[in-house]
């Protein structure tokens, strides 16, 4: 399963469903723009799904710290339903190159899984 995973977590039940019967991978796709905001004074964000509109003074500390506080807990989120729904979880960046990492993921889970051990950790070097 291949996703950004961004919004509600309203697809973990069907992940776990699906983990049951499956061998699942969540590959999350990570753009580290929703990650951090950049320092560029007033800035208008829009909700891609909704189409709400915010305008943000970037320039204040205050603002990015949250933004980095929720971007932090949205990607724990994301990784703790990956996990409780039973799949493995690869998480990729967008702004890097994508074969190395899943190469040394399917590599690292192939040992695991010859040891008897799953992988169920996000993978691919972003924290």
């Amino acid at each position: 399963m291949i996703s950004d995973f961004i919004g509600p977590l309203t697809w973990e039940r069907p992940l776990a469903r699906l983990a049951q019967r499956h061998d699942v991978i969540a590959v999350e796709l990570v753009d580290r723009r929703d990650l951090r905001l950049p320092d560029a004074g007033f800035i208008t964000i829009a909700d891609a799904e909704t189409g709400r509109r915010r305008t943000v003074d970037t320039g204040r500390w205050e603002v990015r710290a949250a933004f980095a506080a929720a971007a932090d807990a949205q990607r724990t989120a994301i990784a703790g339903a990956v996990s409780r729904a039973g799949a493995e979880h690869l998480r990729l960046s967008t702004d890097q190159p994508w074969v190395d990492p899943l190469i040394r993921f399917l590599e690292q889970r192939r040992r695991a899984r010859a040891r008897g051990r799953a992988v169920a950790r996000p993978a691919g070097g972003l924290s």
